[in-house]
This record gives C-alpha cells, sequence and structure tokens, in this order.
C-alpha cells in the first residue's frame, strides 16, 4: 500500500515534513549500521507519533522500498 505522496495526492506541509523526517531518521539509522528499521524507534528518533510513521509507511517493508526509490536532492 503506498502513502498518498506515492500515489500522487499532494501531502499536507505538516505530514509531508514529518514523512521527510521519518525518512531522514531511517536514512542515519542505516548510515549508522541499524538495518533494522524498528518503526517505533525511527518515529522517537524523529519527534513524530509511532501513527504517523505507520500512516506514511504500513511497514519496515514500506519504509526500505521508499528509502531505495528517493531521488536525491
Amino acid at each position: 500500500m503506498a502513502s498518498k505522496g506515492e500515489q500522487g495526492q499532494a501531502l499536507r506541509a505538516d505530514a509531508a515534513r514529518n514523512r521527510a523526517r521519518v525518512l531522514r531518521v531511517a536514512r542515519e539509522q542505516l548510515a549508522a549500521g541499524d538495518d533494522s528499521l524498528q518503526l517505533n524507534a525511527i518515529a522517537r528518533l524523529a519527534g513524530v507519533g509511532v501513527g504517523t510513521v505507520y500512516r506514511h509507511f504500513l511497514n519496515r517493508r514500506a519504509l526500505w522500498e521508499a528509502l531505495s526509490t528517493e531521488h536525491p536532492a
């Protein structure tokens, strides 16, 4: 299941910021050698609720896929 941003629907500005924050923290965790992508831990480190993470990413696989398909800025 794709997030709204992946389905082509525009995210609200705050939702887009939260999604970007989650992706940034997940990238940082991977860079630090932690490839577990624990959604609860990522939510805590990103300063968002775990429900926010699950709203954007159904599971770790969805988060991993989003990271792997990102286009560098």
